[in-house]
């Protein structure tokens, strides 16, 4: 007894298998390497260091609460955060898949929000893209486009709701 032909569905859904396996494959690949080589290029910006002191209060208690929201997975983001001695000044870092929905979707937002005890127009996002811009416009909060940053041209796509070329510009405008 012969087997009937495949027809064209079946083979697409035998590629569309394929295809989400080495997509499960390629990505498992990508975060092993990332694993070890996040570090190769990342580094703190000259001035950040102050910036973070000053805004944070150069550890005195203070009413500013500073989180991280990444599209990157929670545990580079970590990761980088600690390896960098960012991770003191941070409540909170979340990553890509921290939450269903990754920025520019307003979800992260509102999560850190509620964990902050804050309002909306009691918080700013600093970025560096127009998703960091478009997330705090989904969000409703106030924005800061640093053009500094590893996205500045796509700041032109989304503007914030104002830009800054320098670390001290970015401590001017928000102790201000």
């Amino acid at each position: 007894m012969s087997r009937p032909p495949r027809t064209w569905l079946s083979r697409l859904a035998d590629l569309k298998h394929k295809d989400e396996e080495f997509v499960e494959e390629a990505l498992i690949y990508f975060l092993d390497w990332y694993r070890e080589h996040k570090l190769d290029f990342t580094y703190v910006y000259d001035g950040i260091i102050e910036v973070l002191d000053a805004i944070h209060g150069n550890g005195e208690i203070s009413a500013r609460k500073m989180a991280v929201l990444s599209n990157k997975p929670v545990g580079p983001s970590r990761a980088i955060c600690n390896a960098l001695g960012l991770s003191k000044y941070f409540f909170a870092v979340h990553g890509g898949n921290s939450f269903e929905t990754k920025k520019p979707d307003p979800l992260g937002v509102n999560m850190l929000l509620a964990e902050s005890g804050m309002k909306a127009e009691q918080a700013v996002i600093i970025g560096d893209s127009a998703i960091d811009m478009q997330t705090a416009a989904n969000s409703g909060i106030w924005s800061v486009g640093v053009t500094y940053g590893l996205s500045p041209e796509t700041l032109r796509q989304t503007q914030g709701d104002i830009h800054v070329d320098t670390p001290q510009e970015l401590t001017q405008v928000l102790l201000a």
